[in-house]
């Protein structure tokens, strides 16, 4: 029989879902902090938890003009629970 979920796990899939759906990509292991996301909007600003910016990586991306993928140039940030260091 399979463990229950702990908080923790809830919580980092909660955010997972919210980043998903806010056009990021999660790109930390599951159930790992601080999770590590890539975004190409200003989502992380819009978060009002313990988020900073760690660098820039490249994805490819559909373009609005043609949905062949090229690079693009994304933010990766570092989500972490309130109260870790």
């Amino acid at each position: 029989m399979a463990k229950p979920l702990t908080k923790q796990q809830l919580l980092w899939a909660d955010w997972n879902a919210t980043i998903s759906e806010c056009g990021g990509w999660t790109v930390s292991r599951p159930d790992i902090w601080p999770i590590k996301f890539e975004v190409g909007s200003p989502l992380a600003e819009l978060l009002s938890h313990n988020v900073r910016c760690v660098g820039v990586s490249e994805r490819l991306l559909p373009t609005a003009a043609n949905q062949n993928p090229t690079p693009q140039q994304v933010a990766v940030f570092e989500l972490k629970l309130p109260g870790q260091m």
